[in-house]
């Protein structure tokens, strides 16, 4: 009999080491899962399929929650509704089971995002839904049951028009629950909520700074939502018809949505550029950007927004004339609609109507639950459950001898697979990092050639004495870059534009150097407006070379200064000249150093100038960044404030003004351009 006890506990023994493994690796792939998610949906479904294995098997817990959410998110990525929906279900139903009432109206409100809104399915059931939990939570005194039960009815009510009043006073109620948690992250869910709000209702300097606030919020913690947050901006830009801020935030958002692998944001971003270009009757980037959205929305299953690609679309086609692809698309879009109606249950789909409404109900009964006053019931209920989970433990411990071996293959093959996932990951890992040091390596190289290009301060000093440059590039390398040459009779200087910035336009930036050099000493030019005709035509040929229409290129402002006569020829970049405390503007010619459909001969200006005057030119860097209190472009009237006050010191000390000046302005903004400042002053 003792020697049976002893195997009994060896058994059980084995056995819980054996499910606290399985249970680890599990979790471990459902992790992988989770971070996959948003990069490769495909390889995330292959992670839950595989923690299957264990928690198909497993009883209710949080894990299993998790699992089942997380595996839902997956599916819902790549358009698979129906499956995403069980998921989200048995995840609902699970957490119901173990009192957790929070994460079953968290998880409802995710499941009515991704199920319903953005896959095309129907929200009368989720409205009654939403309401009777609202109604239910009415006169709780917990703040975050009752912010979480506002957050569900809010998402049914997204981007619905009649809903926009009960919108805005869920949304300002919410804000005020947030308050009362300390909850960062719910206080910034509700910010966002209040930042559209105010969007809904016109009160577009309130949205402007509730955005600009959950900004904030977000990147301290490294939220990935802050790309929705750049888009959400850049559209009260454009509802304003402030289209430049509207691109800048657009462009933004999907910088931010690739750098987190959120294909989803990439297209949200085209689809809101799509808009903007479409105002600027700009339609052939109309085209490109809608094309971008669709493809990404197509391949994840996204209905509702493939239709606004779709009626985009058509009508970029249309306003550009080409009515045999404006029909195609527009079929296609007749073909979103019809797809649309059937997943809303708007063509006698009785089946699938009535088996939704019947989970639906089944769902809402169980959130209802939530409610009643059941609670001596639920102990004596696990009282007596437990008695005979108890029995069964006893039996169940004698009979599991029999899988135990079974359990372990399984194990061992699990670890196994886990094993080869692990080499492959290093040596992926490895490979990323030689890659990542090679690039490294070369803009490192790259930017000690752009270096050998410009000139020294040694030179600087030489050629243009009681002068400075400021140059702050926005990446390692720059598309901005300033030139000095000496003529026989004086002195060149120039702060020159390329196209881009970064790696591309550093590479812009030594063919634009190079037609400079080249107009001045292998074709001897000294007059500006004659150097900017010269160096254009050396810039078109080299990029004519390829078998692409290449429209790069640079903007520039180039002087010639021999005493006190100053030459000045520009391309959109002018020059100002201070004097006495007042700018004077010398405007450059509105066409760029590259091709350009009316080009002509470049205008060439003289100036007398006086002692004490002082003379700036620059690239558009400075006046275009965006920042202060509204997150706005700082243009050229606050450009000049400042210019004028530089201009009040002494010149070696402008530099650092200017720059300082610059990056308060700019404070937590990213820099979205290079910035290259040349100053001198006349003795």
């Amino acid at each position: 009999m003792l020697k049976k006890l002893h195997l009994i506990g060896l058994i059980l023994s084995l056995s819980v080491l054996s499910f606290a493994n399985e249970k680890s690796d599990a979790i471990k792939l459902v992790e992988k899962g989770r971070d996959s998610i948003n990069s490769n949906p495909e390889i995330a479904k292959k992670y839950f399929e595989q923690a299957a294995i264990y928690f198909d098997n497993s009883g209710p817990s949080r894990d299993k929650i998790n699992y089942l959410e997380w595996r839902a998110l997956a599916y819902s990525s790549t358009g698979n509704c129906g499956i995403a929906s069980n998921h989200f279900d048995e995840a609902i139903s699970i957490a119901v089971q173990l009192h957790d009432y929070k994460k079953a109206i968290s998880i409802y409100s995710v499941k009515v995002i991704r199920c319903i809104l953005d896959l095309g399915g129907d929200l009368q059931e989720s409205l009654q839904i939403a309401l009777r939990v609202k109604e239910k939570t009415a006169n709780s005194e917990d703040a975050e049951f009752k912010f979480l039960a506002n957050r569900l009815l809010i998402n049914v009510y997204w981007d619905q028009p009649e809903f926009s009043e009960e919108f805005v006073n869920l949304a300002i109620e919410n804000h005020e629950l947030s308050l009362e948690t300390d909850n960062k992250e719910l206080q910034t869910q509700a910010t966002f909520h209040l930042a559209y709000a105010y969007t809904e209702v016109q009160k577009f300097d309130l949205a402007i700074l509730n955005y600009q606030n959950v900004i904030k919020y977000q990147r301290s913690l490294n939220d990935h939502a802050v790309s929705a947050s750049y888009n959400n901006l850049g559209s009260i830009y454009a509802r304003i018809n402030e289209y430049d801020s509207a691109l800048h935030y657009f462009s933004l958002a999907e910088h931010h949505a690739v750098l987190e692998n959120r294909p989803g944001g990439v297209a949200a971003a085209n689809l809101y550029k799509s808009a903007v270009y479409k105002d600027l009757k700009q339609f052939e980037s109309t085209l490109e950007a809608c094309q971008k959205a669709l493809e990404i929305f197509r391949a994840n299953g996204i209905l509702r927004r493939q239709e606004l690609c779709a009626t985009c679309i058509t009508e970029a086609y249309e306003a550009l004339g080409d009515k045999s692809q404006a029909y195609e698309a527009f079929r296609f879009e007749l073909e979103i609609k019809d797809s649309l109606k059937k997943l809303s249950g708007q063509d006698e789909m009785l089946i699938v109507q009535n088996q939704f409404k019947a989970e639906s109900r089944a769902l809402k009964d169980s959130l209802n639950y939530v409610y009643q006053d059941e609670i001596n019931q639920t102990k004596i209920a696990e009282q007596k459950n437990r008695t005979i989970y108890l029995i069964i433990g006893l039996v169940l411990s004698v009979l599991f001898g029999g899988f135990i071996l079974n359990r372990f293959r399984i194990t061992r093959k699990q670890k196994a697979i886990i094993e080869l996932q692990k080499v492959e990951v290093a040596r992926q890992h490895a490979e990323l990092q030689e890659t990542h040091k090679e690039i490294t390596d070369s803009i490192t190289y790259a930017k000690r050639i752009q270096n050998a290009i410009l000139p020294s301060k040694k030179i600087i000093n030489q050629l243009l004495p009681n002068s400075f440059v400021l140059y702050l590039p926005k990446d390692v390398v720059a598309g901005d870059f300033y030139w000095m040459n000496q003529t026989p009779t004086g002195i060149l200087f120039a702060a020159a534009d390329c196209t881009g910035h970064g790696v591309p336009g550093a590479m812009v930036s030594v063919v634009c150097n190079n037609a400079l050099n080249r107009s001045v000493r292998e074709f001897g030019l000294h007059e500006p407006a004659k150097i900017l005709d010269k160096t254009r035509e050396i810039v078109v040929n080299e990029f004519q070379k390829s078998d692409k229409d290449v429209k790069d290129g640079m903007d520039i402002a180039l002087c010639h200064l021999s005493g006190k006569s100053l030459q000045f020829a520009g391309a959109h970049n002018p020059l100002w000249i201070i004097r006495s405390g007042e700018i004077i503007e010398i405007k450059a010619d509105k066409q760029p150093i590259g091709s350009f459909d009316k080009a002509s001969p470049f205008t060439p200006h003289s100036i007398n100038l006086k002692s004490g005057d002082l003379v700036y030119i620059f690239s558009d860097g400075y006046v275009d960044q965006f920042g202060g209190d509204r997150g706005k472009k700082l243009k050229a009237k606050n450009m000049r404030t400042i210019f004028q006050k530089a201009a009040q010191l002494e010149v070696e000390e402008q530099s650092q003004f200017l720059e300082t000046e610059f990056l308060k302005w700019k404070a937590d903004y990213e820099q979205i351009d290079d910035v290259c400042v040349i100053g001198t002053k006349i003795l």
